[in-house]
């Protein structure tokens, strides 16, 4: 009942706002200017009757929703005054990129406007729509993130925006998954019954024209075998006790023996079992607020993510897409700003089995990371749950102690094993399937695809989805 309750008045406080969004940008810059001073008003009066009554007292997450809703669309009545000459961006209340934000997206909002069905039937025979589309999986969606990508933009319009392209581009990619297939870095080859497996393996593939940032094609299969192992050694490693955590938030470290009652949680978003789920696992260290009496709160959070794109993997069975700085604010958005209000360290390890797009590594690298994205409160590390790899911040002190915990294990006599068959079989065939080496070695899948990965990023293969056949590392 006290859901449907918050339901209620999270749909009261977000009324104007919605109102306000209905309106692209180029049809609120059309709209009378008294009409636009009226939505205006409307919406401050809502965002002033949500903090004076409801911002206290309902959940966090439904607070970001209407908060990031009100000031989306004040942005958007701001943006349609300094387009009509009424005001200047520095009159506006909004930084000057912030401005820029509904200009950069006006553009698409034809695709985010059309019915998914009428979105079909239009790109068959409208060419410019389909340019536009092009445009967008290509290097259009690129040049939005960078856009939100400036140090200019709030957290709370970031997070919303980024929500926003992150809707536009899986809106786009379920309503044509045909044209979204075409820029798949590695199309799949149909085997001839003509044709021997050898011809095929042995033949060049095609190579991707542009698109979004890509990398090694990951089947669904492989996707949930590397989620299954990720979070099952971090929560392996802890149920390890007793287990010692650091905050520098508090100054102390906090010992664990024992989990009590809500101290865990797992979620995810429950699929074919031949899919990847989305799965999170997230531990709280909870200590009384007065030391030995009153309420226990939260002091240190430590959560393992495993990541992908779970609509693409259920219309084509496989994703060759990096997880990329969209997916990175959708995933940790709404972390920080809990972990701020609670006053407790939130470490968090996401995980994407097709890895991570270079930008977003060398963010996450770079000494202006914990600036730009995060706060003293949430510290980040990102896993290639293929490969292994692990990347971070080694100016963020308080992630140090924490990635044994999100850090895949192999053994080193195993791979070096495999390695040595796998080149010598490249060398030998000019390619190598993953099924086959499997069968051949005895080794596990994950196992086997992992070295595969390794061979690849030395420079001796490329790694490819060919259908009736699998995952294929070929020889240049």
């Amino acid at each position: 009942m006290a859901k449907e309750a918050d339901s209620e008045i999270v749909r009261r406080m977000e009324e104007p706002a919605r109102r306000v969004l209905g309106y692209d940008l180029d049809s609120l810059t059309r709209l009378g200017r008294k009409e636009r001073l009226e939505l205006a008003g409307e919406v401050m009066a809502r965002k002033n009757t949500f903090e004076r009554l409801y911002s206290s007292v309902l959940p966090r997450e439904d607070c970001d929703r209407i908060e990031g809703k009100i000031a989306t669309a004040q942005l958007y009545l701001a943006a349609a005054e300094v387009a009509n000459g009424e005001a200047g961006p520095e009159s506006s209340g909004f930084t000057t990129e912030e401005i820029s934000l509904p200009t950069a997206f006006q553009k698409y909002s034809i695709l985010d406007s059309l019915p998914a069905a009428e979105l079909v039937r239009r790109t068959a025979r409208d060419e410019r729509l389909r340019e536009l589309i092009a445009e967008f999986s290509g290097d259009g969606c690129s040049r939005l993130d960078e856009a939100l990508n400036s140090p200019g933009i709030r957290p709370l319009l970031r997070l919303a925006f980024s929500e926003r392209l992150k809707e536009l581009r899986d809106r786009v990619e379920r309503s044509l998954p045909s044209h979204r297939r075409q820029e798949a870095v590695s199309e799949e080859t149909a085997v001839a019954p003509a044709a021997g497996k050898d011809d095929v393996l042995r033949r060049r593939q095609p190579e991707s024209s542009g698109g979004a940032a890509t990398g090694r094609p990951v089947s669904g299969e492989d996707a949930r075998l590397s989620e299954l192992n990720f979070i099952a050694r971090f929560d392996t490693k802890m149920q390890s006790f007793p287990l010692r955590f650091y905050s520098p938030v508090h100054r102390r470290t906090f010992v664990v023996r024992s989990w009590g009652e809500g101290d865990h949680v797992a979620e995810a978003d429950r699929g074919a079992p031949d899919m990847p789920w989305n799965t999170r696992s997230r531990y709280v260290v909870r200590r009384r607020i007065h030391g030995t009496f009153g309420e226990k709160v939260p002091r240190v959070v430590i959560e393992a993510v495993s990541f992908a794109h779970i609509a693409e993997y259920e219309r084509s069975g496989f994703d060759s897409r990096c997880a990329d700085l969209t997916d990175f604010l959708f995933l940790t958005g709404r972390l920080i700003d809990g972990a701020e209000l609670g006053k407790y360290l939130h470490v968090i390890g996401i995980a994407s089995p097709t890895g991570w797009d270079e930008r977003v590594l060398r963010e996450i690298q770079s000494a202006e990371f914990a600036r730009n994205y995060v706060s003293r409160f949430v510290s980040i590390c990102l896993v290639d749950s293929m490969t292994g790899d692990v990347a971070y911040s080694r100016s963020d002190d308080r992630i140090s102690g924490y990635i044994r915990f999100f850090k895949p294990e192999f053994d080193s006599e195993k791979i070096e094993r495999l390695r040595n068959h796998i080149v010598n079989r490249l060398l030998a065939k000019g390619y190598v399937v993953l099924q086959d080496t499997v069968q051949e070695c005895g080794e596990p899948r994950n196992l086997v695809y992992k070295v595969l990965c390794d061979v690849e990023k030395e420079g001796r293969g490329k790694i490819r989805s060919i259908r009736d056949i699998g995952i294929v590392l070929q020889a240049p």
